[in-house]
């Protein structure tokens, strides 16, 4: 899911967050090749891109928090805004 004001209708937006839903299951322990762990590495993404990125299994606690928590309106706390998610 993306956030961030590049969703917005600023000018000049100037930042992207991003929502990883991974399947419900997933093993976050087990050892990944580079070209797995490049897409969910928080570090390696925000110094390749310049964006953050939270990681989550889909339906998890960890996903309605950061689902309530990036549909919030920042100077409007009675107000929800939608995502923008791509299914890939």
């Amino acid at each position: 899911m993306v956030d961030g004001s590049f969703v917005t209708i600023k000018a000049a937006p100037n930042d992207i967050d991003l929502i990883a839903v991974l399947l419900p299951g997933h093993d976050f322990e087990r050892d990944m090749p580079i070209s797995e762990y490049a897409l969910v590495s928080r570090s390696m993404l925000r110094r390749r891109f310049g964006f953050d990125v939270v990681v989550v299994e889909r339906g998890s606690h960890l996903y309605n928090t950061y689902l309530e928590f990036f549909s919030r309106v920042r100077d409007n706390p009675d107000m929800k805004k939608g995502l923008l998610r791509l299914k890939l």
